[in-house]
């Protein structure tokens, strides 16, 4: 049976197509709903239902106060791989398997494509760290500033991400996060966070995407997840024989 379009899906398949053509961009705030009105002759009742269809297709977002914006990558859902569905106990090693295996591409391909004004960003992330780690160094455990840290550090890796200008590859963000979350929320990693790090891998990948040198970015990327997985819980090293 076919599926008639009602005028609402149909509407919202203009603003789709508007994101498609670049007119309207990842991260911008749309028309007004009376802009929206006018701009396709429509009622308000079906500008609400295409705005309200583009939420739950994770399209755009309605931020209170601020109004419509599309969502920085639209159409990606909290759980695209459905990895709530996975065994809890085994969901970890997957993840970091496959964090292990794309994130050195990743940090190749953004020494090769970042703008200068992504490198400006990353470099003050990496600072942030840096100086965030010295906090936490001096306090014995924060567990204020190791959350911060935790959110810098999904930060670093989500622009690195964007940095590929791959959008398939920037979509890979949401698996990165759950892997950062899963394990700065583990007991065992946040007592021994301040002891754990010899070298901040952070600042030395940035350096090399500054340095616009792809296979030592991509080296350092490898040496990350390595150090990592001696870390970070929940990882099955692999027999190194």
């Amino acid at each position: 049976m076919i599926h008639s379009k009602s005028l609402a899906e149909e509407i919202a398949d203009k603003i789709k197509t508007m994101l498609k053509d670049g007119l309207i961009q990842p991260g911008q705030k749309i028309k007004n709903e009376q802009e929206l009105i006018e701009k396709f002759n429509v009622s308000r009742t079906t500008i609400r239902e295409a705005v309200k269809y583009l939420v739950s297709k994770n399209i755009l977002e309605i931020r209170r106060g601020k109004g419509t914006f599309v969502c920085s990558v639209p159409g990606t859902q909290d759980d695209p791989f459905g990895f709530d569905f996975i065994n809890e106990e085994e969901r970890y090693s997957y993840l970091w398997e496959a964090r292990k295996y794309f994130e050195p591409i990743f940090g190749k391909l953004a020494a090769i494509r970042a703008t200068e004004e992504e490198i400006r960003q990353l470099r003050k992330i990496a600072m942030e760290m840096e100086d965030l780690y010295v906090e936490i160094e001096k306090q014995d455990i924060s567990q204020t500033s190791i959350d911060t840290y935790c959110n810098k550090d999904i930060e670093f890796h989500n622009l690195i991400c964007k940095m590929t200008k791959n959008p398939l590859f920037e979509r890979f963000s949401s698996f990165i996060n759950k892997s950062v979350l899963i394990n700065y929320m583990h007991p065992t990693f946040r007592d021994t966070f301040p002891k754990s790090r010899k070298i901040n891998t952070h600042s030395l990948i940035c350096e090399a995407i500054k340095n616009r040198n792809p296979e030592l970015a991509c080296k350092l990327c490898e040496r990350h997840m390595r150090h990592g997985s001696k870390l970070y819980i929940g990882v099955v090293e692999e027999n190194p024989s």
